[in-house]
C-alpha cells in the first residue's frame, strides 16, 4: 500500500539517515500509488511528494524540487487532499510552519461527506506530520 510505502521511506531518514535512500524511496511512493483507486492512496502519495520537494530544497537540488512540486501541483486538480497538502507546501515554502494551511483545508475537507474517510486518517495524522516533518526549520 502507499503507507507501507511511505512508512519505509521514513525509515530511511529516521533509523538509518540515509537522507539519498529516502528522498528517492519518497518518489517511489508517488510512482507506484500515482493512479492507485483506493481513498487513501493520494493522502500518502502527497505527503511524499511534500516532504521529498522539501528534501530537495534543502538540499539545494532545485531541477529535482521543481520536478516533485509539479507532480503535487497536478495530483492537487485530482484529489482534494492533495490541494491541502499544495498549500501545505506553499505556506512552509513562504516561511511559515504549514498548520495553519494544513488545519484550514482539512476542515474544508471535512465539510463533505465523501471525504470523511480520508479526513479521519489524515487529519490528525498530518497535524503531526507538519509539527515532525524532517526538514523543519528554515528554508
Amino acid at each position: 500500500t502507499a503507507f507501507q510505502q511511505y512508512t519505509l521511506a521514513l525509515s530511511y531518514i529516521t533509523e538509518h539517515d540515509e537522507e539519498e535512500r529516502y528522498l528517492m524511496a519518497l518518489e517511489r511512493v508517488y510512482y507506484f500509488f500515482k493512479d492507485g483507486k483506493d481513498d487513501l492512496s493520494p493522502v500518502y502519495v502527497s505527503r511524499a511528494l511534500v516532504d521529498s520537494a522539501l528534501g530537495y530544497r534543502k538540499k539545494g537540488d532545485d531541477v529535482s524540487f521543481k520536478r516533485v512540486r509539479d507532480r503535487l501541483y497536478s495530483m492537487s486538480g485530482r484529489h482534494p487532499f492533495a490541494g491541502v497538502m499544495r498549500l501545505f507546501l506553499d505556506e512552509r515554502l513562504a516561511g511559515g510552519d504549514g498548520i495553519r494551511a494544513l488545519t484550514a483545508g482539512i476542515d474544508k475537507l471535512a465539510e463533505r461527506t465523501e471525504n470523511r474517510r480520508v479526513v479521519a486518517v489524515a487529519g490528525t495524522q498530518c497535524r503531526e506530520h507538519a509539527l515532525t516533518i524532517h526538514y523543519g526549520g528554515t528554508l
